[in-house]
């Protein structure tokens, strides 16, 4: 199932899915260019200080840029959870259509941005909740243990973090296509979703290693597309190369992202009652 589900999902990908996560990182990227420039955060000294290794250098750029810094996250939060949401929204709308046989309509795909805004928006919530208590929780055993043994507690941590991240995408990696293909709620998704992991454990695993094996793929490929671009246009310059290598690894990255959403749209469709 889950082999002819990864065939099914690369054939099924149109190069018009990445739109609505390429609009979000468009956005994000102008936010962050307009706040480093209008408030100088980018010059050549900084660009130095960002691509090189020191970390005591960039703790400090970061300190005596704080309110810059604080004022693009806080707008990057803005954008990813409100624009965004809707961009999501309309995304899914698409991907339902699409394994659904229906024609491309940007009437239609416009209007799950607001026929599903709310719905989409808690279950974002839900999961940064989620999230928060699995960090709180890593925080916890890491100041628990860290009375004993300072380096033990942060690798304890470090894995129960990563575990309970892991656990949390298992649980709610079908919300999506539960969500738009039966109309529920963002509550009923996720129990719906975390159901599956209850009944099928190994069926979610296997397609978590499936997506992790092609998300280490591609970006082998961008390890190689940036060491060819290194020796092809290297003598261009260092800044010159960061923009490539950047927009290389954004444009494998949407396609990873679109891909991956597809392969979990399509083996819902094939388990669900």
């Amino acid at each position: 199932m889950i082999k002819g589900a990864f065939f099914e999902s690369w054939k099924k990908f149109k190069l018009y899915l990445i739109i609505p996560d390429l609009t979000i990182v468009l956005f994000s990227l102008m936010t962050v260019l307009y706040f480093s420039f209008y408030k100088g955060l980018i010059n050549q000294q900084n660009l130095i200080t960002l691509v090189s290794s020191n970390l005591p250098d960039f703790g400090s750029f970061l300190i005596n840029n704080a309110l810059t810094v604080l004022s693009i996250i806080l707008v990057l939060v803005f954008i990813n959870y409100f624009l965004g949401t809707g961009i999501l929204a309309m995304k899914y709308g698409l991907f339902k259509d699409l394994l659904s046989k229906k024609e491309f309509n940007l009437r239609t795909s416009l209007s799950y941005s607001t026929e599903y805004f709310w719905k989409v928006f808690l279950l974002r919530i839900f999961i940064g909740i989620f999230a928060t208590i699995a960090l709180l929780v890593s925080l916890g055993i890491l100041l628990l243990i860290g009375r004993y043994n300072s380096k033990m507690a942060g690798l304890t941590a470090l894995i129960v973090f990563l575990l309970l991240v892991v656990l949390i995408k298992l649980g709610v990696m079908f919300r999506y296509a539960i969500m738009f293909f039966k109309n529920k709620t963002a509550s009923a998704s996720i129990k719906e979703s975390l159901h599956y992991l209850i009944k099928k454990p190994g069926f979610l695993i296997n397609i978590f290693l499936v997506i992790s094996f092609v998300g280490f793929f591609m970006n082998g490929i961008a390890i190689a597309i940036d060491f060819i671009f290194s020796y092809v246009f290297g003598f261009l310059g260092n800044i010159f190369m960061i923009m490539i290598q950047g927009l290389t690894r954004i444009v494998l990255y949407l396609i990873f992202v679109v891909w991956s959403d597809i392969f979990i749209f399509i083996l819902y469709l094939k388990i669900r009652p």
